[in-house]
């Protein structure tokens, strides 16, 4: 029973009159039954006992006492510390309701409230600060705050270590491409038919390489996906990456404050293979995504002729012919050197014709002859019969080890069964023979496709061999931009004359076209170079003898 008659007193002595309330509730609290409108009745019923005025409240609803983010306890520090003198103490339900952690009481709090001449009341607990012992009681309960908090804070840890182990991501929200469905009184994430469409183009259109995160989501717009946006791709192919493979990491803290992750599997649908999620990463640390802004004019040129001078790439324009001949394309150099006279050439321009034609002339030097062509297809042939034979032996060696790890992992179960091995083992086991069997799948799956897609590709580099100029004139401009940064190193125009360095043009042009991708429209593949081939092996020097200024 609590003494109505005493009286209360700020912590320089003065006599408590007026009186603010703080309020504070998470969501665990709520469903316990510490609601705001609880506590605001408790509170009140104190301050009417003791004849106190009430002359505000701050409520903080949905805030953990762990820390001192919090809106209206930001707002109550700051009218202390501004010194609003309309009240003299804060009265709260219980002094776990203003903070569960013992360092930030006695180092901010605590002084801050002395400070003012403001005290701290509790409606349900201990006040009497002046003696020893009543302070002993108002220290003891904020470490009994903490206490419960920790103790709290371990259970929930262990709660979602334990829903992960059995599959079930914990995330408040799924990632786009998944819904949470109640199946059996039991939350499930499933594949939403809505958008797992969407999310499964977006990562195999990202796996080229060639579109940026602002044109997939333009892309995803036009299609139908109208909510896309730069960030959703970017979750998508980034950030929620493994989770679409059926697996997923999740951080947690220990006791300590130590965050650790770890990755577990999922018992949600997979939207995409592990060999497209590996190609993907591999595309990452690579850093390779080559993606051009949306222009105006396509002009084919964009990007490839420099000025030697200045090293800055030629702009191209549309220009319209003398009467009414239609328009023309030019390229000039907008950035000259001041002061250097010799780079005044850089005002003159070069026309798109004279550039097509020197184009078509290097095409014709570098074509193969049919004779060549012969040698090359029966060197490729018995590589291609080598490569088969390693193959074959290799898929063996490996069909024989995934049936044994699929042995260990049957036999690790029933061992975990019959009681023989603890969790922690067979957890630690269970993973390495999973992520062993996973990598070993994955290879024999590529070894099976290997040999048909590197076949397909040498019949049509032998196709595109046979005529390349007349392939080339075929292509789109972003197409034919890419065969000609693939097979010259750089096109230079100075002194009205462009000069085109070509590399060791075949084996680049083969080694990319079966190797990486094809350029050509026969499939849509990524166009990630990697020739290594020389520069320098010719130069061809075209006089624009027609410049107009």
């Amino acid at each position: 029973m609590f003494n109505f008659t005493e009286q209360f007193f700020t912590p320089s002595g003065r006599p408590i009159s007026r009186v603010r309330l703080y309020i504070r509730v998470s969501a665990e609290e709520q469903v316990l039954g510490h609601s705001i409108a609880m506590q605001e009745k408790e509170d009140s019923g104190f301050a009417k006992r003791h004849r106190f005025l009430i002359t505000g409240k701050y409520v903080d609803p949905g805030f953990t006492g762990k820390n001192m983010n919090r809106p209206q306890l930001k707002q109550l520090l700051a009218d202390i510390k501004n010194k609003k003198k309309d009240f003299d103490a804060v009265i709260v339900w219980r002094c776990d309701r203003l903070i569960r952690n013992n360092d930030y009481y006695h180092s901010v709090i605590k002084p801050m409230f002395d400070k003012a001449d403001v005290a701290i009341l509790s409606a349900t607990e201990n006040n009497d600060m002046n003696n020893p012992y009543g302070k002993y009681m108002r220290n003891m309960q904020i470490n009994n705050a903490e206490l419960e908090s920790d103790i709290n804070s371990i259970r929930t840890i262990a709660n979602l270590r334990e829903k992960c182990e059995q599959g079930y991501s914990p995330v408040a929200r799924p990632p786009i491409g998944y819904k949470r469905i109640i199946q059996n009184k039991k939350k499930l994430i499933v594949p939403d038919p809505e958008t797992s469409f969407y999310v499964q183009k977006i990562l195999k259109l990202h796996s080229t390489g060639i579109y940026s995160d602002r044109m997939l989501a333009s892309l995803m717009r036009i299609e139908g996906f109208t909510k896309c946006t730069k960030k959703m791709v970017e979750n998508i192919t980034r950030n929620n990456l493994k989770f679409y493979t059926g697996k997923f990491d999740f951080s947690l803290k220990d006791y300590n404050g130590i965050k650790t992750s770890k990755e577990y599997q999922g018992k949600h649908e997979p939207l995409i293979s592990l060999e497209l999620y590996e190609k993907i990463k591999k595309l990452h640390n690579e850093h390779v995504i080559y993606a051009s802004k949306t222009t105006k004019h396509d002009l084919l040129y964009k990007g490839l002729i420099k000025c030697p001078k200045n090293n800055k790439y030629l702009t191209g324009e549309l220009q319209n012919g003398k009467n009414k001949s239609g328009e023309y394309e030019y390229w000039r150099c907008h950035k000259p050197i001041l002061g250097d006279e010799g780079c005044k050439q850089c005002k003159k321009c070069l026309k798109s014709t004279i550039i097509d034609n020197a184009i078509v002339d290097v095409l014709k030097e570098i074509e193969i002859t049919p004779k060549q062509l012969n040698e090359i297809k029966e060197n490729f042939k018995m590589f291609f019969n080598i490569q088969t034979q390693y193959d074959e032996s290799r898929k063996e060696q490996i069909a024989v080890k995934l049936k044994k790890l699929r042995n260990r992992l049957n036999q690790l179960y029933e061992d975990k069964l019959d009681g023989l091995i603890d969790l922690e083992t067979y957890t630690e086991k269970k993973e390495k023979y999973t992520s062993e069997l996973n990598e070993l799948t994955i290879e024999h799956s590529a070894l099976s496709k290997t040999n048909q897609i590197l076949f397909e590709r040498l019949e049509q580099a032998f196709e595109l061999c046979k005529n390349l100029t007349g392939h080339y004139f075929q292509l789109s401009n972003s197409k034919k931009r890419e065969l000609l940064k693939l097979l010259c190193s750089n096109f230079f125009y100075q002194d009205s004359k462009l000069d085109i360095k070509v590399k060791s043009a075949f084996m680049t042009l083969f080694r990319t076209f079966v190797f990486n991708c094809d350029i050509f429209d026969f499939e849509p593949n990524s166009p990630l170079f990697e020739n290594g081939a020389s520069d320098g092996i010719r130069t061809h020097a075209y006089r624009n003898h027609n410049p107009r200024s």
